[in-house]
């Protein structure tokens, strides 16, 4: 079990990596910009569906049970999101602008969409997360972008392990 899960996290930590990388490059901000948590949720999605399929057909005899689904997704989803944390933690020791080019393009989005903020929250509370944004440091960002990638993983292992399980006739 082990093996087919670390397997499959390596190859989906470098994905989410690749992804990250990728959506900078071409412009847009992946700790900001929420449709990255769709495409998060797609790959992770992918692997753990991979791990478990793996595992049902080729080591236990078309055989899932939900424990095993839970526990393989579990396996598949958590080295995953460290490779990233470790990754995305290199990135910015390669490249300190990551951060500020972060912090810039939060503070714009925030202002740009100020009125749908400012429904949702007070021009102090507006004001106060403003001011936090500047001060956000590397750490924070690897834990907040690791916390919403270990999260995405929690959801869907459930799911994948519901649909594959299949218990013996």
């Amino acid at each position: 079990m082990w093996k087919v899960a670390l397997k499959y996290s390596l190859i989906c930590g470098a994905f989410l990596l690749l992804l990250f990388w990728v959506s900078y490059r071409f412009g847009s901000n992946p700790m900001i910009d929420f449709k990255h948590m769709f495409f998060d949720l797609i790959i992770f999605v992918l692997f753990v569906f991979f791990s478990c399929k793996e595992f049902k057909s080729y080591r236990n005899g078309g055989i899932l049970h939900f424990w095993q689904g839970m526990t393989l997704g579990f396996l598949t989803y958590a080295p995953a999101t460290v490779v990233f944390a470790i990754g995305i933690t290199v990135l910015f020791w390669i490249d300190p602008n990551l951060i500020e080019d972060f912090k810039v393009q939060a503070i714009q989005y925030m202002k740009s969409n100020r009125v749908e903020f400012l429904s949702d929250m007070s021009e102090e509370q507006f004001t106060s997360q403003l001011e936090r944004i500047q001060t956000v440091t590397s750490t924070q960002m690897i834990g907040g972008g690791a916390f919403k990638k270990f999260m995405a993983g929690f959801f869907v292992t459930p799911v994948i392990a519901i649909i594959l399980r299949k218990k013996p006739n």
